[in-house]
């Protein structure tokens, strides 16, 4: 009996011990510490790849210190090399820090959010409109609850995406799950 019981805990503290170095090799992601020069001058698509992880966890997760230095960098290496693209895409970030941090005020992330919206239509950059418009539906529709208006936001970026590949996008499928869970919140399948 006592070695059956030997063996749980032995793979209990394995995979613990896995499960810390993961967690140090995805900080190391999340957290930016890359080459920025990788950044410059890429596509929406090249940008994705590199930054979905600090999106996703760095500017969810880190100090806002580290993810407001994290992002000047950027943005320096942007304005630098003039990569109009990187230096919006530096925008966006903070635009995501507000509207992860719903203690923040609703008024002025709103309004930072339409800001970099309409600068998107007036530059045209197609990739910039698609994520503000994602952006807008889901805070309409989850921060604001003004449920319409986040349908609608969500509808327009389904509009946008439709012909665009994946691989042009690497965001369609999020931002069509984004829709179809709106829909399934009011139970219409």
């Amino acid at each position: 009996m006592n070695s059956l019981f030997r063996i749980p805990v032995f793979v209990l503290f394995a995979f613990f011990s896995l499960s810390c170095h993961s967690q140090e090799v995805d900080e190391e992601i999340y957290s930016l510490n890359i080459d920025l020069s990788e950044l410059v001058h890429k596509t929406h698509s090249e940008r994705t790849k590199i930054l979905t992880p600090f999106y996703e966890w760095g500017i969810l997760t880190l100090d806002s210190v580290t993810v407001f230095s994290k992002i000047n960098e950027i943005e320096k290496l942007a304005i630098k090399n003039k990569d109009r693209q990187l230096q919006l895409e530096c925008e966006l970030m903070k635009v995501h820090y507000f509207n992860y941090h719903p203690e923040l005020s609703k008024k002025y992330t709103l309004s930072i959010i339409q800001a970099l919206n309409q600068r998107a239509i007036r530059e045209n950059y197609f990739w910039l409109i698609v994520r503000t418009e994602s952006l807008l539906g889901n805070f309409y529709f989850n921060e604001l609850f003004q449920y319409q208006k986040g349908i609608e936001h969500l509808e327009r970026t389904a509009y946008l995406l439709n012909g665009v590949s994946s691989k042009e996008f690497p965001l369609k499928m999020e931002c069509f799950f984004q829709l179809g869970n709106a829909y399934f919140y009011f139970h219409d399948y």
